[in-house]
């Protein structure tokens, strides 16, 4: 039985790059470490590009069969927009 591909190890936008296998996000030269779960859901935020994703779609995906407390996506969120340099006032990525 022939395996399905594993997802490419690095994906990458015009400003951003997020290695897979070290967790680390890189924008403009500077690479940040990333905890799992802000990896897990910049990985998937960054497969949809413009799209809009509703909090069931993330809680589902990068908690997968857990449940979480009503703040874990926030907290999620404020630490990849700590490591992006992003501003949820003026957001460029989240």
């Amino acid at each position: 039985m022939a395996s399905s591909p594993s997802p490419a190890p690095v994906r990458a936008s015009s400003i951003l790059r997020l290695n897979l296998d070290t967790g680390q996000v890189q924008r403009e030269g500077e690479v940040r470490v990333l905890t799992p779960k802000a990896l897990a859901m910049l990985s998937f935020l960054m497969e949809r590009p413009q799209q809009v994703v509703s909090k069931e779609t993330l809680l589902a995906t990068v908690w997968e069969g857990t449940t979480v407390s009503p703040g874990a996506l926030k907290t999620c969120m404020w630490e990849l927009r700590q490591a992006l340099g992003d501003h949820p006032r003026t957001p460029l990525f989240i």
